[in-house]
């Protein structure tokens, strides 16, 4: 893997990039490369070893790391560098913008249950599955970005630690398939346990085995199953009862 060294001045020639859910790092953009300066407390070997095997992966729908960077002076690890998305949108702009019809998001919904197999039988766990990384372009063509934080599983891990990460993974693809579904990026976290309990009253079996896997952290085993279950008049009732 490639070593890129940096310093102050160095960035100071880039374009800065903000992200409303990037709490790790400071995002500089030179060209077609993103560098990703990590936050001090991430700079760590386990990261470091992550982002070495994740740079020796290949996925089309997913942006792996390319280079280590370095901090010239010091020659200490900071971060990353990963392929720029030129003309990509993030999940979460297309669906507050209301740009993708029901089937279109139910097709995007199965194509990243298949992107998230692939990534576990890479034995990649990508706990960080939100709508901000998450990207479209005008084909619909997904990409997978920020995976650096990922989680390379590997035989030393404990059984409960394999079934704490199912279950975050789990939970997260949940969300993001009942907000694609659902045609709005909300703050699914914020819903009143009230609210809750009355769309689980109003749905179906198998939809109420769905949405308690988003409110109270159950696990499910294939989101696809369950997809099929919800049409675009069934989410219309979930508006319903979560914009009164």
């Amino acid at each position: 893997m490639n070593k890129v060294y940096v310093d102050e001045k160095t960035l100071s020639r880039f374009s800065r990039i903000t992200s409303p859910c990037n709490f790790e790092s400071t995002i500089y953009k030179n060209k077609d490369t993103l560098y990703k300066i990590l936050l001090p407390m991430y700079r760590n070997k386990y990261r470091e070893t992550a982002i070495e095997l994740l740079s020796e992966l290949n996925h089309p729908n997913c942006v792996f790391p390319k280079d280590k960077v370095y901090d010239k002076n010091t020659e200490k690890f900071i971060g990353l560098t990963e392929e720029y998305l030129n003309q990509y949108m993030t999940l979460s702009y297309l669906l507050k913008n209301n740009t993708l019809d029901f089937n279109t998001r139910k097709d995007i919904a199965f194509k990243i249950c298949e992107i998230q197999d692939d990534l576990n039988k890479l034995n990649i766990s990508f706990i960080d599955m939100h709508p901000h990384n998450v990207m479209l372009n005008n084909e619909n063509t997904i990409k997978l970005v920020d995976l650096d934080g990922s989680d390379i599983f590997t035989k030393k891990h404990s059984d409960v630690f394999e079934q704490k990460r199912k279950a975050t993974i789990s939970r997260n693809l949940n969300k993001i398939c009942f907000l694609l579904l659902y045609g709005n990026d909300f703050n699914i976290n914020s819903l009143k346990i009230n609210d809750c309990r009355e769309l689980l009253n109003a749905s179906t079996q198998r939809q109420k085995e769905f949405l308690e896997s988003i409110f109270f952290k159950r696990q499910i085993d294939d989101t696809r199953e369950y997809l099929n279950d919800f049409n675009e008049k069934d989410m219309e009732v979930c508006k319903l009862i979560l914009h009164r």
